[in-house]
């Protein structure tokens, strides 16, 4: 999980755990962190090396806060999510 992670120690962890085939990363808008923990998928999916990572080879796993819940709201927040 990356909750209460913070800068670039949420991106490395995010990164390495990918990596060495953590299959999960579980996230939240609530964190705080989003745009790091997409910054992190980023530089992984889009690396070429030793560590080849496909997007398909990862669950991510994200949660909507409760005032997002309206049908309005949801797509306003799906969108806005970097990862």
């Amino acid at each position: 999980g990356t909750w209460k992670s913070r800068g670039d120690d949420v991106k490395h962890a995010v990164v390495e755990s990918v990596r060495l085939g953590y299959p999960l990363v579980d996230c939240a808008e609530v964190y705080g962190n989003e745009a790091l923990v997409g910054a992190a998928f980023d530089e992984v999916f889009n690396s070429s090396g030793e560590h080849d990572v496909k997007r398909e080879d990862v669950w991510i796993v994200s949660k909507v806060f409760n005032n997002y819940h309206g049908r309005s709201a949801i797509n306003t927040v799906h969108f806005q999510t970097p990862v």
